[in-house]
């Protein structure tokens, strides 16, 4: 819960409230949250684009139909559910098990000796420089009295092709990603570049889209499982270079691939 000032605070969904004399807490209608509301698109209904869910791009829930899904100003999936006579804007579990996802990504990224980033569109949204991302999509809106769909940052893996990063750079990455879950829930959205060089060092980047609808990848487990057949084969056609590497890095292959590279004791 965020002080606004003013004996009003915002609480985390975006709703905001005046504290009452007694201690408690009242929600404000829209017209009253101060600042200037604007008409939602789809409804009769005011909001003050402060709010994180897609309220703050001006599509309100009591707009769409319960279990419709749109994206919301945080970057976040969100879902209309309906409580009571209300329909609200919740984050939907799909969102929260792909957030989960990642976190198993980023734990399997450090214990990798390939240097790997990855970020997600709520990560980017809270950088400066991408401030005002929405603010075009918003005012075409506003011109056109509809709702165009608006599109978020891409999520964005870097990957560097130092010398492991080079060797199993790729197959490394497909292995967390599927480990993870990470590709249930997401699509490459063909927007991959390199290798490049930034600071000397080749990089490789690929970019994927967050499933709008929340559906998973039907084949995961099946093309996971092939993506693992074709990583073992392909370390068994490069092993000469593996036992090259460091005694760190081999065990780490050997471990997490099945592949033995004789180790020097």
């Amino acid at each position: 819960m965020k002080e606004l000032g003013n004996g009003t605070v915002q609480f985390k969904n975006g709703v905001i409230a005046r504290r009452l004399n007694n201690g408690q807490l009242r929600i404000l209608p829209s017209k009253q949250r101060g600042g200037k509301t604007k008409k939602c698109f789809n409804t009769n209904t005011y909001y003050t684009g402060n709010e994180p869910s897609p309220k703050g791009l001006g599509i309100c829930a009591s707009g769409e139909k319960i279990n419709s899904m749109k994206f919301g100003k945080n970057g976040k999936l969100w879902i209309v559910k309906q409580y009571g006579k209300k329909h609200r804007w919740i984050v939907s579990s799909f969102y929260k098990k792909f957030i989960k996802s990642v976190k198993k990504v980023r734990k399997l990224i450090d214990k990798s000796p390939v240097n790997i980033k990855i970020n997600i569109p709520e990560d980017i949204l809270t950088e400066s420089k991408f401030s005002n991302w929405f603010d075009t999509q918003i005012e075409t809106n506003i011109q056109s009295n509809k709702v165009i769909p608006y599109f978020i940052p891409e999520i964005y893996v870097e990957i560097e092709f130092n010398n492991i990063g080079e060797l199993i750079g790729d197959i490394e990455w497909t292995r967390i990603a599927c480990l993870s879950g990470f590709y249930k829930y997401v699509t490459n959205s063909g927007s991959d570049y390199g290798p490049v060089n930034s600071n000397k060092i080749p990089i490789i980047g690929y970019f994927y889209s967050i499933s709008s609808n929340g559906s998973l990848w039907t084949d995961f487990n099946k093309e996971c499982k092939k993506y693992h057949t074709n990583n073992i084969n392909y370390l068994h056609k490069i092993t000469k270079k593996l036992k090259q590497l460091d005694n760190v890095n081999k065990l780490y292959i050997e471990n997490n691939y099945s592949i033995s590279l004789h180790r020097h004791r």
